[in-house]
């Protein structure tokens, strides 16, 4: 299992290769490795709008990290 944090400033939930993970920013979430498409349910107020990624060798305590802007 591989490990991601998505960051934003404000709390909203996280879209995972097209699926609602119910797990929201600011969460450790538990993936399996490889390619995933990342990007944040509700107002389209933040960039980029979706961030492809590739997780491998990450822990728990130690995750990849995903940052989202606002616009």
């Amino acid at each position: 299992m591989e490990y991601l944090l998505v960051v934003f400033a404000d709390k909203r939930r996280v879209i995972i290769d097209e699926v609602d993970t119910g797990q929201h920013t600011d969460e450790v979430i538990e993936l399996e490795a490889g390619h995933h498409d990342i990007t944040l349910s509700g107002p389209k107020d933040f960039m980029p709008e979706i961030k492809s990624v590739v997780l491998q060798n990450s822990t728990v305590l130690n995750p990849l990290e995903v940052g989202f802007a606002k616009k």
